[in-house]
């Protein structure tokens, strides 16, 4: 493993941070406060990441442990390089090495280590994972701190993140569970639809929201009465619900649904009678007209 001393010599071979314009009334430039050009992609790779990647996963593990814990650009050249390899070894032919990198991410999650630099780390891993991510990212689908990092990244994944979606639902408490509904609807995972036609009964109005837009967009039919009883609700929320209802009937009719989808927009365009939701029922007779 390379000693922290070596991994620092790597470091240095990048180039300082750029310097800002010159000011006007003849100033000096000022440096700037944290912005980074970088050297040439070919030129980081030989000079950076291939004698980092040398090293294997203790290599980058060393890297992890250079990350200060607060974020004040002092360790930009860690991250720069941590993110560097994430990126550069997701091309074909780097297996390997992706998977040290992968793997180094992964330890330093089961460790104990500062909350923002876990923070960091499973960010990258929303380049750097696959499916072998996926376990330890979504066990921190509950933390209030990291659980939102981990869902977005779970999401990028995608592959085998929709089960741990599904396991984490009835766990996440919050705007963590807030997080797990919407991405069950991003990653448009069917067999959440039970699941999801629960929360849409929610007594928390923005768990019933997110819960019908998830269902919106998968496209479940049986869900028309959760997304129009959304509707009974004022303000923004009923708001949202119409959106709900659009996105819902848009989602059958491009799935062939034709009948189910002429149904819902039957139904929104009568719920919605008050003066200022004119352009609603517009909406609803156009896509009328496009479901024949």
């Amino acid at each position: 493993m390379p000693t922290p001393q070596e991994l620092t010599a790597i470091l240095d071979r990048m180039p300082d941070l750029d310097k800002g314009a010159a000011e006007s009334g003849g100033k000096r430039p000022k440096p700037s406060t944290g912005k980074l050009t970088g050297p040439p992609w070919t030129e980081a790779i030989a000079e950076v990441f291939d004698p980092v990647l040398a090293g294997g996963r203790d290599a980058v593990a060393g890297l992890v442990a250079m990350l200060n814990e607060v974020d004040d650009g002092k360790d930009w050249r860690v991250r720069y390089t941590l993110h560097g390899l994430a990126v550069y070894t997701c091309r074909p032919g780097k297996e390997d090495e992706r998977t040290a990198v992968r793997d180094a991410f992964l330890a330093a999650l089961g460790q104990d280590r500062p909350t923002p630099v876990k923070a960091f780390l499973v960010r990258e891993l929303a380049t750097v994972g696959d499916r072998r991510a996926v376990a330890a990212v979504a066990a921190l689908l509950a933390d209030p701190d990291l659980g939102l990092d981990a869902a977005a990244t779970l999401v990028a994944i995608g592959d085998g993140a929709a089960e741990a979606f599904r396991a984490a639902l009835g766990k996440a408490a919050g705007r963590n569970r807030l997080q797990v509904l919407q991405a069950l609807g991003r990653l448009k995972d069917a067999a959440a639809a039970p699941a999801l036609m629960e929360a849409a009964g929610d007594a928390d109005a923005e768990v019933c929201l997110e819960a019908v837009w998830a269902l919106a967009r998968l496209g479940h039919a049986p869900a028309a009465d959760a997304c129009l009883k959304a509707l009974e609700k004022g303000g923004w929320e009923r708001i949202k619900a119409a959106q709900a209802c659009l996105l819902l009937a848009e989602t059958l009719a491009a799935a062939g649904k034709k009948a189910d989808a002429k149904a819902v927009y039957q139904r929104l365009r009568d719920a919605c009678t008050h003066d200022q939701e004119a352009y609603l029922r517009e909406a609803c007779d156009r896509g009328l007209a496009g479901v024949g």
